[in-house]
């Protein structure tokens, strides 16, 4: 008997209680090695173990492509904290599906991606300047140090004793940290008398 396989995206979902179809395995031209990847991913992702499930349900999709276990890898990565690849898979989760509830969900978790704060790691050269964020009245912090933004368009302004004030502008892109130095030049030396 060739095993069946319910692709669960509910199983995943405690919140999103949804009816998934039984799909046969052999039939959808998936292997025994799918479903068992599958089974795994869904193990691991109920332990917890995010990373393992994204790599069972990655390995799955390879075998056997199927929407839900594409949602199931996105839901595992997002879980993981590897939203560059969430993203991805959520993406082509997206342009898979045809239902419009599976439509309407998938874009709200590409928006919710596209939208969360990324990390931004400043440095200035000489450190210890003082980081001012998109014209906040009150410093963010001293150089080096790690600020959350919304994904777009920042100024930075930095000022440190002896050194030019320094805006640099900063285009931060969704879900992907980001390294900013920025070079401060010494004031130039008073004329001599």
């Amino acid at each position: 008997a060739v095993p069946t396989l319910a692709f669960a995206a509910w199983a995943l979902a405690p919140a999103k209680v949804v009816a998934q179809p039984r799909v046969d395995v052999a039939a959808s031209g998936g292997t025994a090695a799918a479903a068992e990847a599958f089974r795994e991913g869904a193990a691991r992702y109920q332990r917890g173990e995010y990373s393992l499930a994204a790599q069972a349900f990655r390995r799955a999709q390879g075998l056997s492509p199927h929407p839900n276990t594409r949602f199931n890898l996105a839901r595992s990565l997002e879980a993981a904290g590897e939203l560059a690849e969430a993203l991805a898979a959520w993406e082509a989760y997206r342009a898979e599906v045809r239902g419009p509830d599976d439509v309407r969900d998938a874009d709200a978790r590409i928006a919710a991606l596209r939208e969360r704060p990324v990390e931004v790691f400043v440095a200035s050269e000489p450190l210890g300047a003082s980081l001012t964020l998109d014209a906040d009245p009150a410093p963010s912090g001293v150089t080096p140090l790690r600020v959350r933004v919304r994904p777009g368009a920042h100024v930075l302004l930095l000022r440190r004793e002896g050194y030019r004030e320094r805006v640099q502008r900063v285009e931060v892109a969704p879900v992907t940290p980001q390294d900013v130095t920025v070079r401060l030049e010494p004031e130039a030396a008073p004329a001599p008398p």
